[in-house]
């Protein structure tokens, strides 16, 4: 993140995990420890992906995890809710929980509405 100097304060390591990690879109969204928690909460699991897997195959893997047509709608609400999390523990040092994320992600079609299918996650 901090090539589009979204860093905190020279600070590179992730704001959600614990590991010294640096913070990249692709560890954020996907190898982050919170947002692998996360993702497996909606029955998702990277592991099963190839190591590096492209930004289709992750699309493709969710499209098998949860209905298909609302799958990119999932995809875009997770990768949203992991970033206000991530944004909520750097400005407003409000500890991260995968309960609270996953409550968050419930209200984010009601929120969003007139972005979705109507009913897109009654399944959630």
């Amino acid at each position: 993140m901090d090539r589009r100097h979204c860093n905190r304060d020279g600070v590179l390591s992730c704001a959600l995990c614990t590991s010294s990690s640096r913070e990249t879109s692709g560890h954020l969204f996907f190898t982050c420890q919170f947002s692998v928690e996360c993702w497996l909460r909606i029955g998702v699991d990277w592991s099963s992906l190839p190591s590096a897997p492209s930004l289709p195959d992750r699309l493709h893997l969710v499209k098998a995890c949860v209905p298909a047509r609302i799958h990119r709608e999932v995809f875009l609400s997770v990768a949203w809710e992991l970033w206000k999390c991530r944004n909520d523990k750097i400005f407003n040092d409000i500890t991260p929980s995968v309960s609270s994320w996953l409550a968050r992600l419930r209200v984010s079609p009601n929120v969003q509405s007139c972005r979705f299918n109507s009913g897109s996650f009654d399944l959630l």
